[in-house]
């Protein structure tokens, strides 16, 4: 409820927290990583 209201009605509050954070963080983050292979003992 909070998402649909926040982008519904646009309020000043999240607008300017938005427009200063994307250059800092970004709308999401993508982590890639690998498995090590496994060793036989």
């Amino acid at each position: 409820k909070l998402l649909v209201w926040d982008m519904m009605s646009r309020p000043w509050l999240t607008r300017t927290a938005e427009a200063a954070l994307n250059p800092l963080i970004g709308k999401s983050v993508a982590l890639y990583f690998r498995k090590p292979d496994a060793v036989d003992s």
